[in-house]
Formats: C-alpha cells, structure tokens, sequence
C-alpha cells in the first residue's frame, strides 16, 4: 500500500470524484511502454489519470503483470490534485 497523487489527471472526470470513491488501478501499454491508469468504476470507466513517480511503480507494473490486482481509493482532492491510497485487492 502506497500513497501518491494523480498524474495528468482529466478534470472532466476528476470533477465528478468524491473522498472515499474507490477506481480501478489498469496496466496500460503503449509502444512497448508500460504505465499504470487509474479508473472510475463507473460504465463506462473514464480514465482518471496515471501513476507515475513512486518508488513503487516498477514492483507495482510487474506484480499487475503477473495477475496482482489493485485499487485506488480517493483520500484527499485539493483543486485538480488528487490523491490516492493503492493497494493489492487480490492475488492470482
């Protein structure tokens, strides 16, 4: 479990998040390139944002590789600042 803001976060979709929401954490690959897109939950999920920066994110890519699960909840918003609790929600 780790805390962190999210990155690039889409104000039409970070408008509509509330304290205590929980999104969906998604591998995403692009040209070869792997990063980490946090979700809404609703249908259908909006992109909220990504992960980028933590210390944990290259643990993070690999353990969703290999069939980890996770999830965002929203701990705390400050104007277009979002932040976010992640943590494992299953293991394969």
């Amino acid at each position: 479990t780790f805390e962190t803001n999210i990155f690039g976060p889409v104000a039409a979709v970070v408008t509509s998040l509330n304290v205590g929401d929980d999104l969906e954490v998604r591998l995403l690959v692009q040209n070869q390139i792997s990063s980490i897109g946090v979700f809404t939950k609703s249908a259908p999920p909006e992109q909220a944002g990504t992960i980028v920066g933590p210390q944990e994110l290259p643990e993070l890519i690999g353990c969703i590789q290999a069939g980890h699960e996770y999830q965002a909840t929203v701990t705390r918003i400050s104007g277009s600042a979002v932040t976010i609790d992640v943590r494992r929600i299953s293991i394969p």
